[in-house]
């Protein structure tokens, strides 16, 4: 796994976002994560970027350690009515969230601390939605399975930087 930090060219959308880091890449396909931060981006890779990047070796994942994290994630759930298709609706209830989050990390992590805060991207076609920006603690159980669960990142919207799981005392 490869870290960049990108600095975006001013006034890039969220939507551009996604098709600006593509060309960070020689091949076609999607084998990143990425997290906004104002006009730079922090960037998680499976291969190397055209532009200077840090190896993460999965052996910084020390599991058994507490360690701070922050994730933006746009958490979901399917909602069925008599009669209709499922639509998802945004999971607002913290708690909810919180057990949302366990579950996404079960066999590889533990979260025994977790806090929301709401923020609304806007996609190509207009529509927004909630990404619950969470911070909070998390414990690895599997470096092995966790370095998987890093790779691919959680939840929905990954595209509009959602899913990836920043550790700052190992991805600084």
């Amino acid at each position: 796994m490869f870290l960049s930090k990108v600095i975006l060219p001013p006034g890039v959308s969220d939507y551009e976002v996604h098709q600006h880091l593509h060309l960070q890449f020689e091949r076609e396909g999607r084998g990143f994560l990425f997290r906004r931060v104002g006009d730079a981006v922090d960037m998680l890779s499976i291969e190397r970027p055209k532009r200077p990047s840090t190896e993460l070796p999965s052996a910084k994942l020390r599991p058994r350690f507490p360690m701070p994290f922050c994730a933006d994630l746009v958490i979901t759930r399917a909602k069925f009515e008599r009669g209709k298709a499922g639509v998802r609706c945004d999971v607002r209830d913290h708690e909810e969230r919180r057990a949302w989050l366990r579950q996404q990390l079960v066999g590889c992590a533990d979260v025994p601390f977790a806090r929301f805060r709401d923020r609304w991207i806007t996609l190509q076609n207009g529509t927004r939605r909630l990404v619950a920006q969470c911070t909070g603690t998390l414990v690895i159980t599997d470096a092995t399975s966790f370095a998987e669960k890093l790779q691919t990142g959680i939840g929905r919207n990954k595209a509009f930087g959602c899913g990836l799981i920043w550790i700052p005392e190992v991805m600084e």
